[in-house]
């Protein structure tokens, strides 16, 4: 390849396709810009990038050496950690990057979050960076090309193990540059910590739920379908309705009637009570918890209507169900990779915490151009409802006033603000790709960058296409072919399990040895090495299969108090082994 262009851009195209499509339609558009770039010559002779911005002219490296600049700057995150995360505002010319990667253990994964598209057109056509863009511990997302992956990367590269040690930094001046967007890095990375600890505290409540739920999934593969078949029919120009359980629902229900058979009509398996009592039948419920009351799903609607629905989902709400059954699966390393291994990637969606947020993922996902919420009022109603037809669900966890979508102050609390901050990122990303997200909840919280319309005005303009999702949703059929994959994965996860349980003793008793030399500080005795070697090569064969994912659930409580501080590590070499030995053993 000639040019730095090309070694940039075929790196992209094999790293990440989607990324790859996104660039090139980028490149294609003709938005105003608002940035200059140039390259300058330090006096090392190195190249390095000079940003124009608003009659401010910003030199983004050292004008001497910006490679020992780098240098110096990355040092300062020089750490004893293991399966460290670390976000970086700015991608820059590549040296502050690669000296990052250079100072860090090699088990470190890096979220690269380049603020401006201009500058990282720019960047790749300048600056040769195909080495930091095919290595497989880095992400980068850059702002209106590719940030709408930005949710799935945080949640699959942030665990509730990494929380304590995902660091944040910003390149030199990125955060002068580049100030607003810099707010919003910040806050995401914070997003990114509650949610793994929000997903370990789940896991912890719910792990013998979720293992039996998708036990119960296995044995009900024959009657599923999945969202790529249902993708291949929808209408460009469809809108999308996610209709929740919140108190403004009763005030628009009956506008539902009209938008159905012009729209994509979920609802959230809360709302499925009021919705069969108004005779209103969506085109989908939808179920992710675990475990769901009981009554949510004892009406005939709820029974007969087609249903979207986590692979974890509550097996007791789902096999209640005898309607046609869409499986997604959400950031639950095995579920989503498993989606993967049969093919099925698009029902891999942003769990974002609530059924709401996951609806609004599904329409994303379908390729949906306009979202419209409805009874998403994250806050409580004048009476104190926390739910439409003047109904509370008893919980009070940390309330507070917020804006609300009136111009007035709301009462809110801390898991619907956590709700509400997920859906104002989203927006504000998917903004960038000419996705309209309407406010139709006609109270409750103010949901930043929506645009606000009653629901009687939204089905009037929007809703004016005929679509017959039952009709599609009725001809569709289970895949054979999909079947036969999931059972293969089966047997490929039962055999993988019999090959851990057997190499386990031997690991068992070299870790032994090796905590009994930590305590006899004869470890570094050539004796032992063949020790290290078996528990080096038990645990990366273990880490290599698709099933030890699905043992992080097994047992969990205990599972992770072996884990805390399993990554971290003490100035004393000695401690720091006979430690990690110990937890392997446990």
């Amino acid at each position: 390849m000639n040019t730095i262009f090309e070694k940039n851009i075929e790196a992209i195209k094999k790293r990440d396709s989607f990324f790859y499509g996104k660039y090139m339609e980028k490149c294609t558009s003709n938005e105003k810009i608002d940035i200059e770039c140039k390259t300058a010559q330090a006096k090392n002779g190195e190249d390095i990038l000079i940003i124009s911005k608003e009659q401010n002219i910003y030199r983004m490296n050292s004008a001497y050496n910006p490679s020992e600049e780098a240098r110096i700057w990355a040092e300062q995150f020089k750490s004893n950690t293991i399966e460290r995360v670390v976000s970086v505002f700015g991608l820059g010319n590549g040296l502050f990057v690669r000296s990052l990667i250079k100072q860090l253990d090699e088990s470190t994964r890096f979220i690269i979050s380049e603020p401006n598209g201009e500058v990282f057109k720019f960047i790749i056509n300048n600056f040769d960076i195909s080495d930091i863009i095919a290595n497989d511990k880095v992400y980068i997302i850059v702002d209106s090309i590719n940030d709408v992956s930005s949710a799935s990367v945080y949640s699959k590269c942030v665990e509730w193990i990494q929380a304590d040690s995902h660091i944040a930094c910003a390149l030199t001046y990125y955060n002068d540059v580049f100030n607003s967007e810099y707010e919003e890095f910040i806050k995401n990375v914070s997003k990114s910590k509650e949610e793994a600890i929000t997903n370990k505290n789940t896991i912890s409540l719910f792990s013998n739920r979720i293992v039996r739920n998708t036990f119960s999934w296995f044995k009900g593969i024959e009657n599923e379908m999945y969202l790529d078949e249902f993708a291949k029919h929808i209408p460009e120009d469809i809108t999308g309705i996610v209709v929740a359980a919140g108190p403004s629902l009763e005030k628009n229900i009956e506008e539902l009637k009209r938008a159905k058979g012009k729209s994509i009509i979920i609802c959230v398996n809360t709302a499925l009570a009021f919705m069969a009592r108004k005779d209103i039948e969506p085109d989908f419920g939808m179920i992710v918890d675990p475990v769901v009351k009981k009554e949510q799903f004892e009406s005939e609607l709820s029974k007969r209507v087609p249903l979207i629905h986590d692979i974890t989902a509550s097996d007791e709400a789902v096999n209640e169900n005898y309607g046609k059954k869409l499986t997604i699966a959400s950031n639950y390393k095995y579920m989503s990779d498993l989606m993967v291994r049969i093919g099925k990637s698009r029902g891999v969606y942003a769990a974002g915490g609530s059924v709401a947020t996951a609806a609004f993922s599904i329409l994303l996902r379908l390729g949906v151009k306009r979202i419209v919420l409805v009874g998403q009022d994250l806050a409580y109603s004048e009476d104190g409802s926390t739910h439409a037809f003047g109904h509370r669900d008893g919980s009070d966890i940390r309330r507070e006033m917020i804006d609300g979508i009136n111009g007035d102050k709301v009462e809110s609390r801390f898991d619907w603000k956590s709700y509400l901050r997920w859906f104002e990122n989203s927006v504000n990303v998917v903004r960038e790709h000419d996705i309209e997200v309407i406010d139709a909840t006609e109270g409750g919280a103010l949901i930043k960058g929506t645009t606000i319309m009653k629901l009687s005005e939204v089905v009037d303009k929007y809703c004016t296409c005929n679509f017959n999702c039952k009709e599609i949703i009725d001809s569709l059929e289970p895949n054979e072919e999909t079947i036969l994959k999931i059972k293969n994965c089966i047997k490929e996860d039962i055999n993988d399990l019999e090959q851990i349980k057997r190499k386990l003793p031997k690991a068992i008793e070299s870790a032994k040895r090796l905590i009994s030399a930590c305590d006899k500080n004869t470890i570094h005795k050539k004796c032992y090495d063949k020790d290290i070697e078996i528990m080096k090569k038990t645990n990366t064969f273990c880490e290599q299969k698709p099933v030890y994912n699905l043992l992080e659930f097994i047992d969990d409580n205990e599972a992770n108090k072996v884990l805390e501080g399993v990554y971290s590590f003490t100035g004393n070499e000695m401690e720091n082994m006979k430690n990690t030995y110990k937890k392997s053993l446990d």
